[in-house]
This record gives structure tokens, sequence and C-alpha cells, in this order.
């Protein structure tokens, strides 16, 4: 849990991925099928997402694209027409659905939209399979999609550039810490003032971190403590970036739960979050009670490339614990050979092996 992939302002593993997977079982498809309905499902939600941009920050990426996502995903698991896939694209638009309030509120309903849209995209592709149609111009259309959740089709032309030659899940980028997307790169940068200067986060006096605009205004992001619950300090960059600078374990799901640890919130009390009017960097200044001042500055995600080798130790951490080291390793090892796997039945039955 928060710990979910990041793609064009959504999460498209934690929609894509269950979409293929429950299909793919169903349907007793190959783990090669099943690679290629993914690639399939990341490259249309991004898709989605650039043809209408101005969607955010009214509503929530990840709900919205992520519906059409899953559909795209199952459609090509079952095996579609272009008649029908046209047909599941369309009734998933109208299924799409999602905003931002729970981030403030810390309330559950954020988490379950997720799932929600990815049932729903599945829902929508096999409806059209049954028969169910949508109209030809659901997304462009003068009372469609983009027009209801973007206000404008203007940028339509960017949804389908370089189709079929780019494909977006090479774009994705890798959450470290169970905690938003956008808390990511902040903590990193805190971090690695800390092991750079040695710096005691009791020492310092007042922080000031800098976001692009877009990050600023995400729902949540300029959280203050007191916090009620976990998910409003595991989106809020002054609760994150507080506990970075003192050293607290932020790669543990279970140290959110500490959500108003008093030295946390008391550091937390004294950063400060600017929006920049544009770009991608993010910028930490840290100014201590002796006068001194440290500085670190970095783009938004760079520091969040994912590798083989982060993603299995991720997995590891998270997994073993349920699986067992045993059958964690012969997860991995399924899953970095999946196109070789005749059908999915293969992973799925040691995933439900405790």
């Amino acid at each position: 849990m928060s710990q979910d992939d990041f793609a064009y302002k959504s999460h498209p593993g934690a929609i894509t991925i269950p979409a293929a997977i429950a299909i793919a079982e169903e349907e007793g498809s190959s783990g090669a099928d099943v690679i290629t309905s993914v690639v399939i499902g990341y490259d249309i939600m991004g898709r989605i997402y650039l043809g209408g941009p101005t969607m955010l920050p009214s509503f929530r990426a990840t709900g919205v694209t992520g519906t059409i996502g899953a559909a795209a995903t199952a459609g090509k698991l079952l095996k579609l027409n272009e008649s029908q896939l046209t047909n599941a694209l369309g009734c998933a638009a109208v299924f799409s659905s999602g905003f931002g309030e729970g981030f403030l509120s810390g309330t559950m309903e954020v988490k379950l939209n997720v799932g929600m849209s990815s049932r729903n995209g599945v829902t929508a592709a096999v409806l059209a399979k049954k028969g169910a149609t949508a109209s030809e111009k659901s997304l462009e259309g003068e009372s469609g999609f983009y027009q209801a959740f973007a206000r404008t089709t203007e940028r339509l032309n960017a949804a389908t550039a370089d189709l079929g030659k780019r494909f977006l899940l090479n774009d994705v980028i890798y959450k470290e810490y169970p905690a938003c997307i956008f808390t990511q790169t902040p903590m990193s940068l805190a971090l690695s003032l800390v092991e750079q200067n040695n710096i005691k986060g009791n020492d310092v006096d007042k922080v000031i971190v800098t976001v692009p605009e877009s990050t600023f205004h995400n729902p949540g992001f300029r959280n203050a403590g007191p916090f009620t619950t976990h998910l409003q300090a595991a989106v809020s960059a002054r609760f994150c970036t507080a506990a970075a600078l003192l050293a607290k374990p932020v790669t543990l799901y279970s140290f959110f739960d500490n959500y108003n640890e008093p030295e946390v919130l008391e550091l937390a009390g004294r950063v400060d979050l600017i929006g920049g009017k544009g770009g991608d960097k993010v910028s930490i200044e840290v100014l201590m009670r002796d006068g001194k001042q440290y500085g670190i500055e970095g783009i938004e995600g760079e520091t969040l490339v994912p590798t083989t080798d982060k993603i299995k130790a991720k997995f590891e951490r998270l997994a073993s614990g349920f699986l067992g080291e045993k059958k964690t390793a012969k997860v991995i090892d399924i899953v970095l050979n999946l196109d070789q796997v005749d059908k999915i039945q293969e992973l799925t039955y040691e995933l439900r092996q405790g």
C-alpha cells in the first residue's frame, strides 16, 4: 500500500495489473499475453492524461484515466475486435470517476477509488464483448470525456503522438518510500542533505521546500498537523520532509502510523512550502539555529528511476513476511521470466500460498 508505481499523474500498476491477472486467469492467458496487455494499459492511461492534463486538480487522474486503461488491458486479453474495443473504451470513459478530497481528510475513498477503477474497466470490456455499445466520440465529443474532465479538447493530439512507437511504460517512476509520490523527491533530497552535512534535525530552525506549481496544489500535499489518520501524514510534504530530516525510518510503512509524533510535528510546523511557477525542480533550504544554511536541488522524480535490483529488493521486503523467503524468490523468478510462462496460473498459484 502506498508504494505503487507512478506515471503521468497516475498509478498505472495498481490499475492495470489486477485487471490483467483477473482476466488472464479466467481466459487461461500466457505470461506473454499478460505483458502485452499491461504495456497497453500503461500506455493508454498515460495517453488519456496527456490528451487532457487540465483534468487536474479537480479530478484524480488515477481514477479518471485508470478505468480506460483497465478496459484496454482487459480488452486485449479478451481479444476484442476493433468495434468491441471502441465500445469498451467508450463505456469505460463513462464509468470513470475520482477526485482528491480524501487526501485532505485522510479517509479511505481515495484508496477504494483505485480498485473500483480497475473493476469498472474490466466491466466495460466484458460488457463490450457481450454486445454493449458506446459512442465512437465518447472521448472527444462535445459532451464527451475530455469536455467533462478537462473542459477542453485542445490537447487531443498529444494523446496519439508517436502512438505505437513510444511506449509510456518506459516513463514509470519507482516509489522508494510508502508515502505520496509528491513527497518522494523532498524526502530523498532531505535524506541526502542530512548525510552530506551531518545535519541534526533538532538543530534545524526553518526549512523551505520549493516544488513545481502542480505539485504544490496536489490534494493533501500541504496538509499540516495535527493529523487524524496515517494517510494525511503520508501525503503531507511537511510531515515527510521533517521525518526525513530527523532521520526517522521513512522506508517503513508502519512509521507513518506515528503521525502525531511530537518531534516530527514540531519540525513540520517550521517547514514552509512554496509553489514554483513551472518546470520540474525541487529544492530544499535548511536554516540552522546556529546560523548555518544548507541547500540542495533536484529534478522531481530523478532519484526514483526504477531498476530491477530496486524492485526486487522492495518486493522481498514487502512480500517475504507473507510468502516466506523461498516462495518470494520463486515469485520473483517467475515474474522475471514471465514471457516464458504458458499460463498465468503458474504465477497466481504461488501468490496464493502463504
